[in-house]
């Protein structure tokens, strides 16, 4: 079980490489802004590419699944290593999405059946991990900066960490998915009617919608903000550190409470809202509270607010399309894509405006969040006592 719940800190340890070595590799080179920018959206790519893999482990062994992930990280990881161009990269980029969301979604598909009404709280152990991984992937680079190794060391350890993880989940006993199907089944094209059904449902657009809007608060957010602390506040890079590590904090605070079960006085519908609710005052108070005080309470409670929301609202979406979890989170992940459309648009206003009120229009997104908070959520053991 540890070998699994451990997922998240080896994928936010291993994909933090590219952005922690975004500088370096663009100089080494010779990359442009606009080309080492597109490395990294890249890796969208081929998420929304690698949902195939989240689809074929409705049906397929998600033992064989994960651990092909995992072997294939640890070779995109080299080919980062080894490159020398930006086409290289690019493509390397695009298999790193594939790998992970391969990787991941396999294992997160075998917790559903493992974690039965303990869901939402397996989850929040998993965020624990992840959030050790938010601190172990920086601390990584900056060691490797301080003994002045090449940006390539990076790739190099992170292709080692995910090889051994391949052979740990290979080794592993992984549930079966759970509507076993016949040869005769595999013969017909179920995959394809699986999805069309899906795509007919109101609900799946309803996820995907408040997926975007989680996307748009995610990095991007975070480098607005620190832009905004650094640029117009007149703040130094360590206080806008010390915010962004805040978020963090809060973060991994809210995944420690859920992972103990604090949290079942509430239905996932009563925590989204608040949740939602406590962003907008969050976003609006980094926009407007100039004080470093201010902004540490309210990165905290950011921090918070978004984990406290995006656990219930992934154990609503992996329970409410039974036998066919792969195949919805697929469809909700290439939908939540469409976040990635509103960093532009606020680029936009603060070039235009500034940064401030670029801020203050990011508030949009939480409300919009709020707005499309999945009512009458199915339980999914965090409002169940268990059995």
């Amino acid at each position: 079980m540890v070998s699994i719940l451990s997922i998240r800190l080896v994928d936010e340890f291993a994909s933090f490489a590219p952005a922690g070595t975004f500088e370096s590799f663009r100089a080494d080179l010779g990359l442009t802004y606009r080309e080492a920018a597109t490395v990294l959206a890249a890796i969208g790519i081929g998420g929304v590419l690698g949902g195939g893999f989240s689809i074929l482990a409705d049906t397929r062994s998600r033992r064989v699944i994960a651990s092909f992930g995992a072997f294939m990280y640890s070779a995109v990881m080299i080919t980062f290593a080894v490159a020398h161009n930006y086409e290289t990269m690019l493509v390397a980029s695009v298999g790193l999405g594939v790998a992970a969301t391969a990787m991941v979604d396999a294992i997160e598909l075998a917790i559903i059946d493992l974690a039965g009404t303990q869901l939402e709280a397996t989850l929040a152990r998993i965020n624990v991990a992840a959030s050790a991984g938010d601190f172990v992937g920086p601390g990584m680079i900056a060691a490797i900066a301080a003994v002045g190794w090449s940006w390539r060391i990076a790739f190099i350890l992170t292709a080692v960490v995910t090889g051994l993880y391949g052979i740990v989940i290979a080794s592993t006993s992984l549930p079966s998915p759970l509507h076993n199907r016949t040869p005769q089944d595999n013969a017909e094209a179920i995959p394809r009617r699986s999805i069309l059904a899906i795509l007919r449902r109101r609900a799946v657009w309803q996820f995907g919608a408040a997926g975007a809007m989680l996307v748009a608060l995610d990095e991007s957010f975070f480098a607005f903000t620190l832009a905004l602390f650094e640029r117009e506040r007149g703040y130094s890079t360590a206080a806008a550190t010390l915010f962004a590590t805040s978020i963090v904090v809060g973060g991994l605070l809210m995944s420690v409470a859920l992972a103990r079960d604090v949290h079942r006085v509430w239905t996932p519908e009563s925590r989204m809202v608040t949740s939602a609710s406590i962003l907008v005052v969050s976003v609006f108070g980094l926009a407007l509270l100039a004080h470093p005080v201010s902004a540490i309470f309210m990165g905290i409670s950011l921090g918070a607010a978004t984990i406290a929301f995006w656990i219930p609202f992934q154990a609503v979406v992996l329970a409410a399309f039974p036998g066919q979890a792969g195949t919805a989170k697929a469809i909700v992940g290439a939908i939540e894509m469409l976040g990635l459309l509103i960093p532009p648009c606020i680029g936009w206003i603060s070039d235009r405006h500034g940064l401030t009120t670029g801020l203050v229009a990011y508030s949009a997104a939480p409300i919009m969040l709020l707005l499309l908070v999945p009512r009458n959520s199915p339980s999914v053991g965090a409002g169940t006592a268990p059995a």
